[in-house]
C-alpha cells in the first residue's frame, strides 16, 4: 500500500478562537465543507460529544454524497484530528488535520491536511487515472475559501 497526503491552506482575518469553532463544531461545516452541497436531500446525525474529542458526524445521502462517518478524535491548542471512514460508493478511511495557527496581527493560517492509503481498485485508480492530490486539492481550495469568507463574515459582524 502506498500512502498519500493532500494538504491546503489559507490566511483568515480573524484570530484562531474565532476560527476554531467552524472546525470542532461538526454542524458548522454546512456552512463552508465542499462536501456538504453534494446532495440536497444528505442526511446527517450528529452525536457524541457536541464539539471537539468526541464529536461525530454521520452521513448519507446519493451516489455522489455516499455514506460515511468522522469523528474528531483530538483537539490541540493549534489542531483539529478527524478521523474519516467511508461506507460507500466505496470503504476507506482517512485522517484529516487542521492546523490553526497565528500569523501574526490579526490572522491565522489554516492548513488542512489529508492522510491516507491507496488500497483495493480505488486505489489503483487513484494511483493511476485520478491522482487524489488533482482531486481533492482543488475541493480543498474550496472549502478554506468558503471557511475564510464565513469567519470573516462573522468576525466582522462581532
Amino acid at each position: 500500500m502506498a500512502s498519500y497526503t493532500v494538504s491546503r491552506s489559507v490566511v483568515i482575518d480573524a484570530q484562531p478562537e474565532q476560527v476554531f469553532p467552524y472546525i470542532e463544531r461538526f454542524p458548522e461545516w454546512v456552512k463552508w465543507s465542499p462536501f456538504e452541497g453534494s446532495d440536497p436531500e444528505l442526511q446527517r446525525v450528529y452525536r457524541g460529544a457536541p464539539e471537539g474529542d468526541g464529536a461525530i458526524y454521520e452521513w448519507s445521502g446519493n451516489a455522489k454524497a455516499g455514506a460515511g462517518m468522522m469523528t474528531i478524535t483530538d483537539v490541540t491548542s493549534c489542531q483539529v484530528h478527524v478521523d474519516t471512514e467511508f461506507f460507500r460508493p466505496f470503504k476507506n478511511k482517512t485522517r484529516h488535520v487542521f492546523a490553526v495557527t497565528p500569523s501574526g496581527g490579526a490572522a491565522t493560517t489554516v492548513t488542512w491536511e489529508m492522510h491516507g492509503e491507496h488500497t483495493g481498485l480505488v486505489g489503483l485508480v487513484s494511483r493511476v487515472l485520478m491522482p487524489i492530490e488533482k482531486f481533492m486539492g482543488p475541493e480543498f481550495e474550496k472549502g478554506l475559501e468558503a471557511l475564510k469568507r464565513v469567519v470573516e463574515g462573522d468576525a466582522a459582524v462581532e
